[in-house]
């Protein structure tokens, strides 16, 4: 299992907060691990301001770059068609900053009707 070093999740952490600051939100603090034991991901929001804690060990680097960007999308109470355009622009920009192709999910590869099957 690939995954992710603390200076990637800094790097990781820039790139998405440089996104969220450009489309005029509010930038998340990011910490590694959670607090609470047995969560992968928790979100604690304050006024003016937010902290995304993610796990970081015993997960693949998609499962915690996957997990900061939808930390993001959360401290910022965004969903349907506002949170559908920001997400990839998050990951990409998590990708580029760490230097490697966005990995393609396998759910994405296979026809929706074969998944029914």
């Amino acid at each position: 299992m690939d995954e992710l070093s603390a200076p990637g999740f800094v790097a990781v952490a820039r790139a998405v907060g440089a996104v969220a600051a450009a489309h005029g939100l509010l930038v998340p603090s990011f910490r590694s691990p959670p607090r609470t034991p047995g969560v992968d991901r928790a979100v604690t929001r304050w006024p003016g301001g937010a902290r995304v804690s993610v796990r970081r060990s015993g997960l693949g680097t998609p499962s915690v770059v996957e997990a900061m960007v939808e930390g993001v999308v959360v401290a910022n109470g965004l969903g349907g068609a506002a949170a559908a355009a920001l997400r990839p622009r998050l990951r990409s920009a998590a990708w580029t900053a760490l230097d490697r192709p966005e990995p393609v999910l396998c759910r994405d590869a296979v026809p929706p009707d074969a998944r029914a099957a």
